[in-house]
């Protein structure tokens, strides 16, 4: 078992021209997709208000409960998605995207092949079956066009997107976390503190600050 790095206590000052302080509420630790809620917004911040909700990068090995972030780092998170779905699922759901709506156009009626064991896998199913498809282990018998998705799917992560790209496609994400597309694609979601070895893991670990108990580094 690995020790997970916890939140570590910050003081932050107020946020100056062009950048938001933010509360950090959940990280997913494979990718490092973080949300939280703006508490404090500088100059020339149009657009960005205190208590709205936002995600972003971060390096899951270096988390602190606040931060202060430039603006251009951001992406908007609508109110009804919860903090712990976002994390676990925006580079995911970005990557089952670019797949399913960009590489190849799945819709209705069409085959998709895919292992939905894995990490990415199990997000890729999800939303094919949303857009009417139907999805497939490897192996199982399927029509010869079917589009068939095999064990390099992860590596469409390390492609380089802009940060204009990303927050249209995460548009898309987020309206599918609130269709319930991604409702059965299993996660683990944990307070911060868990012992726990997230490469040990077949499901997205997400640690959350919203859940008792919280543990603070000394």
């Amino acid at each position: 078992m690995t020790t997970l790095p916890t939140f570590e206590p910050t003081t932050t000052g107020r946020p100056g021209a062009g950048a938001i302080r933010v509360r950090l509420g959940a990280v997913g630790l494979d990718y490092g997709d973080a949300v939280g809620t703006i508490d404090a917004v500088g100059a020339d911040t149009a657009g960005f208000a205190p208590k709205d909700r936002v995600a972003w990068r971060i390096d899951p090995s270096r988390l602190a409960l606040r931060g202060v972030l430039r603006t251009d780092d951001l992406i908007g998170v609508p109110k009804n998605v919860p903090d712990e779905k976002a994390a676990a699922l925006l580079t995911r759901g970005l990557i089952a995207r670019l797949l399913l709506r960009q590489i190849n156009a799945v819709g209705r009626g069409d085959t998709v092949v895919v292992d939905e064991r894995g990490r990415i896998g199990s997000v890729v199913g999800a939303w094919a079956r949303g857009l009417g498809a139907r999805v497939v282990a490897p192996g199982e018998p399927a029509p010869h066009d079917a589009v068939t998705l095999g064990e390099g799917i992860e590596s469409v992560a390390l492609r380089p997107m802009t940060h204009g790209l990303a927050q249209q496609g995460a548009v898309d994400v987020f309206q599918a976390i609130r269709r319930g597309i991604f409702d059965d694609v299993p996660m683990r979601i944990e307070p911060v503190g868990t012992l726990l070895d997230p490469a040990s893991s077949d499901l997205p670990v997400v640690l959350t600050a919203n859940r008792e108990p919280f543990v603070q580094a000394a």
